[in-house]
């Protein structure tokens, strides 16, 4: 694909948008893009439509023209979004890529490449010269310079560290592969000079420490390091004595065991023991340690008179006294827990054989089987003028509400579901409350149906006397029955 610069070339296109144009074919006197450019091929182009322009690199297709770089338009320099229209697409010269000479006969617009050419006279003196890659300098120019080879005689080198030096590499030049070393305090040494070495550390592993050994204990030197014996031939073994009778000496003002002598006959212990085993002492001298066969406890070891928290322990009664609290099934146990005679306690499965029960007794909706009842009454509660009624408050219950009031009646707390449930209320003055806004109660009416329209219960309400209804459910109040008693 080449970009080719031709002459006479025009066609005109009805294409809209910002995409490839089709071109319609050629103007009158003028040749088609395909037929002067090439399919393939690139040029610049330019399009018109009214006030509309654009101009660009373009690349030329069968009969098409891609608008492939925009390079300045009436739209910010970017691609116009044509409208409805016949519009001119031509060749053209783009000023800004053009190359020509300027009044005073100097090239405009000529960049150089890779390789310079020498176009006509005003530039015999770039003939068969290289363009050098990066920004073109003077020789008086400040630059960094990256890959080259400086003299060092009229040339200053920067880039060093203060107070550092460098070495040349083998061929005697300075390059990056030499680090830069800063100058040491004092003396400058070599690797065999003799010195003395302050504030340093020596590696150990690949050092080695000659001249004179230090005197450990009095009398004797360390003979040497690393797998074999500090003080004589062959290793320390057990119960060695390393000096009798003279003192370890200091280090740095400080006794390594403290004063006294290191004393004949150090702790011995068997031959063999068994791992994480708590060991003994053995007789009274206080050198001799055994096996105790006692493996160390999981947690924390306490003592016999320590208090500590008990798990997964069982006490044997009848040779040791519990006291304080006692902890059944991880639960402390007060004397709350046990049931006492004069005191309110919550039986569970239990059997209360000829018990008389005083006060208020209740039943947590559990299920009382085979009870006889005898000179039993019936709870009563008087709700009052709330048309809140609590089933919890008695199964019969009076209920009178303001005058003009206009009550909404609710039931809370009915009997389980499976349980039947019973309110017996007795109504005062129900007649002159107002509207009373009922439940959904399935009344039944006096051929046996139900209702759910109080108003077709077929009841009058007293103004002044009382009504009596009965309301009872078997599935906690999802279904309600209704009756009136006259």
């Amino acid at each position: 694909m080449a970009l080719v610069i031709a002459d006479r070339v025009k066609e005109t296109s009805t294409t809209t948008g910002t995409g490839t144009f089709t071109l319609d074919g050629a103007a009158t006197g003028y040749q088609t893009f395909a037929s002067a450019i090439g399919s393939g091929n690139t040029c610049y182009y330019a399009i018109t439509l009214d006030s509309a322009w654009e101009v660009g690199i373009g690349t030329v297709g069968t009969g098409t023209l891609a608008r492939t770089t925009v390079l300045k338009s009436s739209n910010s320099n970017t691609a116009v979004n044509f409208g409805a229209g016949t519009k001119d697409v031509f060749v053209t010269y783009i000023a800004d890529k053009a190359v020509y000479k300027d009044a005073n006969g100097d090239v405009v617009g000529l960049k150089i490449g890779t390789d310079v050419q020498a176009y006509d006279a005003d530039l015999t003196t770039w003939a068969g010269k290289t363009a050098p890659s990066g920004t073109v300098v003077g020789t008086t120019d400040t630059q960094t310079l990256t890959g080259k080879t400086i003299s060092v005689d009229d040339n200053t080198v920067s880039g060093i560290a203060a107070s550092s030096f460098v070495l040349s590499n083998a061929s005697g030049n300075i390059d990056g592969t030499v680090a830069q070393k800063a100058i040491p305090s004092g003396a400058v040494v070599g690797t065999t000079d003799t010195q003395t070495l302050t504030g340093k550390t020596i590696t150990y592993a690949d050092n080695t420490l000659t001249g004179v050994q230090p005197t450990l204990v009095s009398g004797t030197s360390i003979k040497t390091v690393n797998s074999t014996s500090l003080l004589g031939s062959g290793n320390v073994a057990v119960q060695e004595t390393l000096v009798s009778g003279t003192n370890i000496k200091t280090v740095n003002s400080n006794s390594l065991l403290g004063s006294g002598n290191v004393s004949v006959g150090d702790v011995t212990g068997p031959a063999s023991s068994t791992a994480s085993n708590v060991a003994t002492f053995n007789g009274t001298t206080g050198k001799i340690i055994q096996d105790s066969g006692k493996a160390l406890p999981t947690g924390t070891v306490v003592g016999t008179s320590d208090t500590q928290t008990l798990t997964n322990k069982t006490i044997a009664l009848g040779s040791n006294t519990v006291s304080g609290t006692i902890a059944q099934f991880n639960t402390a146990v007060t004397d709350a827990d046990f049931a006492t005679l004069a005191g309110t306690e919550t039986l569970t499965n239990k059997t209360i054989t000829a018990g008389v029960l005083s006060g208020d007794t209740t039943g947590g909706d559990g299920l009382l089987t085979r009870v006889m009842l005898q000179d039993t009454g019936w709870d009563y509660f008087d709700s009052g003028s709330t048309a809140a009624l609590n089933y919890v408050n008695g199964s019969v219950q009076r209920w009178a509400p303001t005058a003009s009031s206009s009550p909404t009646l609710s039931i809370t707390n009915w009997p389980p579901s499976g349980a039947l449930g019973e309110l017996f209320v007795e109504a005062v003055n129900l007649g002159a409350a107002g509207t009373i806004t009922w439940p959904t109660i399935n009344w039944v009416k006096s051929d046996g149906t139900t209702t759910t329209t109080f108003g077709s219960n077929g009841v009058t309400l007293q103004s002044s006397g009382t009504d009596f209804f009965i309301l009872w459910t078997r599935n906690a109040g999802t279904t309600i029955y209704g009756k009136f008693v006259r």
